[in-house]
């Protein structure tokens, strides 16, 4: 399993652009963009116009309002082209399965479409089938031009749940090609690599995070911590002192203190032989 590293780090990040629909914080313009809408649909009713009044009337949890845009906008048109915003409002009345029809029937018409993909996305997640959402979510952060680290902290989560671990590392590095170096995905990283037993692994990726991290005391406590995890005293106790040395030089502050005193803590080490560095 993964070590709360990857788990929390996601829900910290307030991933969250995959986990969390975006339509359930209601923005304060939402009410100016909703008179504005109605404006515009008086003077020239459109089935565009009540598909975006009905986003909105989503957002601000009016689902009976927005359920008569939906029926208006279907006479206005293609029906096809309801069947995403018609998806949104079936998923926050509960209903995820009929949800994913709609969502479903939409990317038909438009294939890749990113926000009926997340959409459909977090409905096979509600609905407990995660191989399905696994490969939406796939397809969506493939598909965006600017993901964000949580999203593939989320991503990376769920192929965990889903007992692939080879493919959970293997997102999160994705997810730093893309990005560059990003020390809450290589912490998610070097969580699986522990959870796995594999010491050499999680060493080097804490190494490589030390131009990034500066080469900062927590930084050589946190690559302490696992020279001690493989057995490794003599590298970690040199690396405490290396550290203890520089906080000397450091106005003391209550954060300091944790570090001297989790530094103090790996003195006790004991090394074990036969493990690889």
């Amino acid at each position: 399993m993964f070590l709360s590293g990857a788990r929390a780090a996601a829900l910290g990040l307030g991933c969250l652009a995959l986990l969390a629909p975006l339509w359930l914080w209601a923005h304060p313009g939402s009410e100016l963009s909703l008179h504005y809408l109605s404006g515009q649909i008086a003077a020239a009713p459109a089935q565009h116009l009540y598909l975006q009044r009905a986003s909105l009337l989503i957002e601000v949890g009016d689902f009976s309002a927005a359920r008569a845009d939906i029926d208006a906008a279907k006479a206005l048109g293609d029906p096809r082209q309801v069947a995403y915003v018609q998806g949104l409002l079936l998923f926050q009345s509960g209903q995820a399965a009929a949800a994913i029809e709609q969502f479903s029937d939409y990317l038909q018409s438009h294939p890749g479409a990113l926000p009926a993909l997340e959409a459909r996305a977090r409905a096979w997640q509600q609905v407990g089938e995660a191989e399905r959402a696994l490969g939406d979510y796939r397809q969506f952060l493939a598909g965006s031009a600017a993901p964000a680290p949580g999203q593939y902290l989320a991503l990376a989560a769920l192929a965990e749940e889903s007992n692939k671990p080879e493919l959970a590392l293997a997102l999160l590095d994705q997810g730093m090609a893309r990005l560059g170096m990003n020390i809450n995905l290589q912490r998610a990283a070097i969580a699986l690599a522990l959870s796995n037993q594999q010491w050499a692994a999680a060493i080097r990726r804490q190494q490589l995070l030390g131009e990034t991290m500066k080469h900062s005391p927590l930084w050589q406590l946190q690559l302490a911590e696992l020279y001690v995890q493989a057995g490794h005293c003599d590298r970690a106790q040199a690396l405490v002192q290396e550290m203890q040395a520089g906080l000397q030089r450091r106005r003391v502050t209550p954060a300091l203190q944790r570090l001297q005193a989790r530094g103090e803590a790996l003195k006790s080490c004991r090394s074990r032989t036969g493990i690889p560095a």
